[in-house]
């Protein structure tokens, strides 16, 4: 059978309603179904059967963890003694989460039988300075060498000059973007002047030949033959002044104010040093080479046992005793590995279909180097009848390599929940034609395989009028 196609959940009837439906008084139930699937129904088609059954729906979930051991040691005695298993295969899955502390999804807690007292000494030597009571950094002598100049007493920044090259000048004290305090025009290249646009140099504004002669020569043309006007712009110079500078060819420098020298350095070249203050001598040691020690603050004693060479010990506390134990701790992860229903219906509407839960456990265990099967004859006692066949199908799980895993000290676990879903298989006729609609779960999904067409429906109704 080809998967059924799903519709609209049914409204305004129960489930208890559904159940008591048959095929002489489902004239109501026929109507909501046809309001679901969005199809009048009722005037075009006639019930054959009404079968109330039960069917299997059945999900598979995985569960990981890793079991992490650490080696922990605590202060005084506060951790209560119990003769356990100290072996890890001794232990299930749901003690050690029992057992845990919960922590979002991680679970930790302690083995109790590895658990020993031991006795310690309320102090020991100080391990920073060795029991000496002596500062370890400065070995006693309160000064340490200067980190900056590493005792030469120079300046770094200025290699003890007390001043360092000025960057904008390069060190040569004149200023880089003029010469000796003028910077030259680059439109006239320091003439002043352009060649005049109107007359392009020539200093003419006509030059033709002479209209009154035809070149031959006359009073009008002073005997030349040309016709020649004198250029208005230039005044016949063929020049003008360069716009840019105002004709002065270039402009004092901005940056110098025509002095020509460097203005950051000041023609000097150079800059005091501001680390040693101009003075030349590293300003961390002010030039003896040597500071404070840091850690002891030029006392010379040890700045943990503040000289007198023992502290508490940090494993009791001063207790006297500490305990030396194994903790763990676990991840778990939760994965949806299948689900299966024994109706043809599509695998992304299996989650949807509500049914009651008759069953809910562990049916494949891997712990601490042991595998279990358990037993399925709960799963299958729950079923009451139904599709047993199917659903030891779905159990077995020797079907999924994962399975196949080495187990170590991971944990794996598959556990299956088994829904019992109740179905209501309603046999329409039309023309003749029977058509199968399917009421299923608690939330009354409506499915069906096929429905009367339009045509099939104005053919029904007729036939159904007239008692055909």
């Amino acid at each position: 059978m080809p998967n059924l196609h799903k519709s609209n959940e049914l409204k305004l009837i129960s489930l208890a309603k559904i159940r008591s439906f048959s095929a002489k008084d489902s004239k109501e139930l026929i109507s909501a179904i046809g309001k679901a699937v969005g199809k009048n129904l009722v005037s075009s088609c006639t019930v054959t059967s009404v079968l109330h059954t039960y069917e299997v729906k059945t999900e598979l979930t995985e569960k990981r963890s890793e079991v992490r051991l650490y080696k922990r040691e605590k202060p005084g005695n506060t951790i209560v003694f119990k003769d356990e298993p100290k072996e890890l295969s001794s232990y299930s899955f749901d003690l050690l989460k029992k057992l845990g502390t919960p922590q979002g999804n991680t679970y930790t807690g302690i083995f109790y039988g590895t658990i020993e007292l031991h006795k310690c000494e309320k102090e020991i030597g100080c391990p920073s300075c060795g029991g000496t009571g002596i500062c370890s950094t400065c070995n006693g002598k309160k000064q340490v060498t200067c980190p900056v100049c590493e005792g030469n007493q120079e300046c770094i920044s200025c290699n003890g000059t007390g001043r360092y090259s000025c960057e904008h000048c390069e060190g040569d004290g004149i200023c880089p973007n003029c010469d000796d305090g003028w910077c030259t025009c680059e439109s006239c290249y320091g003439e002043g002047t352009v060649t005049c646009p109107d007359c392009g140099g020539s200093g003419n504004y006509i030059d033709e030949t002479c209209n009154r002669c035809g070149g031959s020569g006359c009073r009008a043309c002073n005997g030349t033959g040309r016709f020649v006007r004198e250029c208005r712009r230039c005044d016949g110079e063929g020049k003008i002044d360069c716009d840019n500078c105002d004709g002065e060819g270039g402009w004092t420098c901005e940056e110098c104010h025509g002095s020509g020298k460097c203005s950051h350095c000041h023609g000097k070249g150079s800059h005091t040093c501001k680390a040693c203050k101009g003075t030349g001598k590293c300003g961390k040691c002010k030039g003896k080479g040597r500071i404070w020690c840091p850690d002891c603050h030029g006392k010379g004693v040890c700045f943990e046992c503040k000289g007198e060479k023992m502290v508490i010990c940090p494993r009791c506390k001063g207790l006297g005793e500490y305990q030396s134990y194994t903790e763990y701790s676990i991840d778990e992860e939760r994965t949806y590995l299948t689900e299966h229903c024994s109706l043809p219906i599509e695998k992304k509407d299996i989650s949807t279909i509500i049914g009651d839960i008759c069953f809910n456990d562990v049916v494949y265990d891997i712990f601490a180097k042991k595998t279990n099967k358990n037993n399925h004859d709960s799963a299958i006692q729950s079923l009451q009848g139904l599709n047993v066949d199917l659903v030891k199908k779905w159990l077995s799980l020797e079907n999924y390599p994962l399975f196949m895993l080495d187990p170590t000290d991971k944990y794996l676990h598959i556990s299956a929940e088994i829904y019992k879903i109740p179905v209501s298989k309603i046999v329409l006729k039309c023309n003749s034609k029977d058509y199968c609609v399917y009421v299923v779960g608690n939330n009354l999904t409506v499915y069906y395989q096929d429905l009367p067409s339009w045509g099939a429906g104005i053919v029904g109704r007729i036939r159904k009028l007239f008692g055909k």
